[in-house]
């Protein structure tokens, strides 16, 4: 599990929070290529996906995934081409696009769980500010800003993984943090690779079995 998600505090795990989650996306992933070669390319485990939770807008009393976070690594199924042997490829920034669909998509698959509603892309833009590597661990943090009796508004931002140790107080601080708000500017703390904006329509409901 990607470390950001162990020191973190307000990650649960999703299966905890939606025991139908893994049954659920697994059967959307057979009828969806595109997402599912998406999952393998990153080496996505729907296990290890985290959320963190807040009251319903509409419910106070039900408990409401804000933000999923996917720990992933790119493998080279993601990454273009290099003409050269010795060089290491870099992750496409189609494919960067690609992976911000698929986790919002798989975000809004749980939140609209048991429903089973179709959902379209009304419009997506990501942008990249640095090249991502062949072999880099990321963390892949889905938000629904604002959902809607038909339009969901999303973002994505992709967070690497630092590699070197991290101080005591970081991890101290962020084993303290008691709200969505504080869990928000942790994570800016960390380098942001990739971010998407995107609109999803929901269309209607379909049997994903």
């Amino acid at each position: 599990m990607a470390s950001l998600l162990a020191r973190q505090a307000l990650w649960v795990p999703v299966v905890k929070h939606n025991p139908t989650f893994v049954e659920q996306v697994h059967k959307f992933l057979q009828i969806s290529p595109i997402t599912s070669l998406t999952a393998a390319a990153i080496g996505l485990k729907l296990e290890e996906v985290r959320v963190a939770l807040e009251p319903d807008a509409r419910h106070p009393d039900k408990m409401v995934a804000s933000m999923m976070a996917f720990p992933v690594q790119i493998s080279g199924a993601a990454c273009d081409s290099v003409l050269e042997q010795q060089q290491r490829r870099e992750l496409s920034f189609g494919f960067a696009t690609s992976m911000c669909d698929s986790c919002n998509t798989i975000h809004l698959i749980e939140r609209l769980l048991p429903a089973s509603h179709s959902h379209v892309s009304v419009s997506i833009q990501s942008n990249c500010m640095r090249n991502l590597r062949e072999g880099e661990k990321l963390l892949v943090v889905s938000t629904i800003d604002k959902m809607g009796k038909r339009l969901v508004y999303c973002k994505t931002d992709f967070f690497v993984e630092v590699t070197e140790p991290v101080p005591e107080e970081v991890v101290q601080r962020e084993r303290n943090i008691k709200t969505l708000a504080e869990l928000r500017a942790a994570l800016m703390h960390y380098e942001k690779a990739v971010s998407g904006a995107h609109v999803k329509l929901i269309i209607a409901e379909r049997k994903l079995s």
